[in-house]
């Protein structure tokens, strides 16, 4: 597992980055890669300046993160996640916007 920090993050944009601790890359990160710590969860976000670890898929527009989770394994610290049946941005049912 790689280790990194939290550039940014946007729910309502489904994706951030996160700058590799040791290479100082900056690696994608889509929704799809955070670990919920509930698995009836759909997504979950990271908050800027969290502490992660992932593992890196190569792909054609260049690195992107995969199993991002807490440092040592444990959830994602600042995970603002969503049951199944909500979708983001509606009003009264589950919106990510406060």
């Amino acid at each position: 597992m790689i280790r990194g920090t939290v550039i940014w993050f946007n729910v309502r944009a489904g994706c951030g980055f996160i700058k590799c601790k040791n290479a100082g890359t900056d690696v994608f990160v889509p929704h799809q890669a955070v670990v919920a710590p509930n698995p009836r969860h759909l997504q979950c976000s990271l908050g800027d300046g969290e502490s992660a670890e992932f593992c890196l898929f190569g792909t054609r527009k260049g690195p992107e993160a995969l199993d991002v989770i807490g440092l040592g394994g444990v959830a994602v610290q600042d995970h603002l996640c969503t049951a199944a049946s909500h979708h983001p941005g509606t009003p009264g049912q589950g919106s990510w916007e406060s």
